[in-house]
C-alpha cells in the first residue's frame, strides 16, 4: 500500500512538471506572443515650436561681444588689405617711374 502511494504521488508530481514544460516548449515552438507588449513602446512627443515673437528676443551677453569681436576684426582685415594694395600700387608706380626715367636717359 505504502508502495502504491508513493508510486502515485510521484507521477502525479512529474506530470505536473511535465505539463509546465510542455507548455513552455510549445508556446517558443509556435510563436506565443507575452501579455506584456509595452516593453519597447517608443512614445511620441510633440514638435518643438518656436514662440511667434523670438527674432525680437535680445541676443545673450556673449554672443553681442562675439558679433562685436567679428566686425572689428573684419573692419582692421579689410583696412590691412586696402594699405596692402595701396603699396604694392605705389611700388608698382615708382618702378614704372624709374625705369621710364632711365629710358630717357
Amino acid at each position: 500500500m505504502f508502495k502504491k502511494i508513493l508510486f502515485i504521488l510521484i507521477f502525479v508530481s512529474i506530470t505536473a512538471c511535465g505539463a509546465n514544460i510542455g507548455e513552455s516548449i510549445k508556446g517558443g515552438l509556435t510563436g506565443k506572443k507575452k501579455s506584456n507588449t509595452d516593453e519597447f513602446l517608443v512614445r511620441k512627443k510633440a514638435p518643438l515650436i518656436l514662440p511667434p515673437n523670438f527674432d525680437e528676443l535680445p541676443l545673450p551677453k556673449d554672443q553681442q561681444v562675439k558679433e562685436e569681436d567679428d566686425t572689428t576684426l573684419k573692419d582692421e582685415i579689410l583696412s590691412i588689405e586696402k594699405i596692402g594694395k595701396k603699396t604694392q600700387s605705389d611700388g608698382i608706380s615708382s618702378t614704372l617711374e624709374n625705369s621710364i626715367l632711365k629710358k630717357i636717359k
